[in-house]
């Protein structure tokens, strides 16, 4: 949900910020709900300027159940939850290609950096969930890069230049291994509840929970990148989060439950959790937010 931070570290004037706003982008996937009954116009991308303007809910219309997506390397990446494969737009929505690599298992985050693409495959019966590796013009396939255990739904990944970590909805925890693979943590941080979308930057990692399904009771965690600090009410108030994203100075979070995209600052202040009104309804069903990413 989230790859190389943007943090520069660097002060911003705040006419640069307001320009610099209005030019990037958020980006969401918007699948059809379990109330929806597959009428045309609710599986879609969407977009819009991170100040919250230029809405376009449309943006890429119809990927068959859209779930995770990532933004890097000038395109749009996301998983297609009803046929297993990762589908791939350049960042204007054009050259759409939803054949782009098949991940090998049921597929549920998606990240992009260190010229790679990487996703989750959950695992089935007694096998092992994975996380698989490509490059980022879909060569050198490998479906079984990390090998992480039982976990019928690893709903977040997100790296950065030393690590990668994902979470683990079934076990409550935050997993971790070097970017080669190696030196695996898979309760890098425990106790999380029911944790879904992952995002990170220079000094943080955030996280969704959601342990009862009930509207407005989940919260999203923060923990700083050696696990510690963990926080697992920073922001409370969503409603069935999932898709996680961050930049230089805000926090989103995609309200499954509320057709809504949260966004606070980075430090917890100025919450709104009806940042965008990102969901779709149609004569014969809606759609919801589910997979964040921020680019340009």
């Amino acid at each position: 949900m989230s790859a190389l931070s943007t943090g520069t570290g660097l002060a911003t004037p705040a006419g640069d910020r307001s320009r610099a706003a209005a030019s990037a982008h958020i980006y969401w996937s918007d699948p059809e709900t379990s109330r929806g009954t597959g009428a045309p116009g609710i599986n879609a991308i969407g977009r819009a300027h991170r100040d919250g303007t230029a809405v376009q809910k449309n943006f890429i219309a119809n990927p068959p159940i859209p779930g995770d997506l990532a933004v890097g390397a000038g395109h749009i990446y996301w998983i297609e939850a009803e046929t297993g494969a990762i589908a791939r737009a350049s960042l204007g929505g054009s050259h759409v290609n939803r054949n782009f690599l098949f991940a090998g298992g049921l597929a549920s985050a998606v990240a992009i950096g260190s010229g790679h693409i990487y996703w989750t495959a959950a695992s089935e019966g007694s096998g092992s969930a994975k996380i698989g590796r490509a490059n980022l013009d879909g060569s050198r396939v490998n479906r079984n890069f990390i090998s992480i255990g039982r976990g019928s739904y690893i709903g977040g990944l997100a790296l950065n230049r030393r690590f990668i970590y994902w979470t683990n909805r079934d076990k409550g925890t935050i997993g971790r291994a070097d970017l080669s693979g190696r030196h695996l943590m898979p309760h890098f941080i425990a106790g999380a509840h029911s944790p879904t979308g992952l995002a990170l930057d220079a000094r943080h990692l955030y996280w969704a929970e959601d342990p009862t399904g009930a509207a407005h009771t989940a919260t999203l965690a923060r923990a700083d990148l050696r696990g510690t600090h963990v926080n697992h009410s920073f922001i409370s108030g969503a409603s069935g989060p999932f898709g996680v994203a961050v930049d230089s100075h805000y926090l989103y979070w995609a309200n499954y439950a509320s057709g809504t995209i949260g966004r606070a600052r980075l430090g917890g202040g100025e919450v709104n959790q009806a940042f965008i009104t990102a969901g779709v309804t149609v004569v014969g069903g809606e759609g919801a937010p589910m997979g964040l990413a921020v680019g340009p």
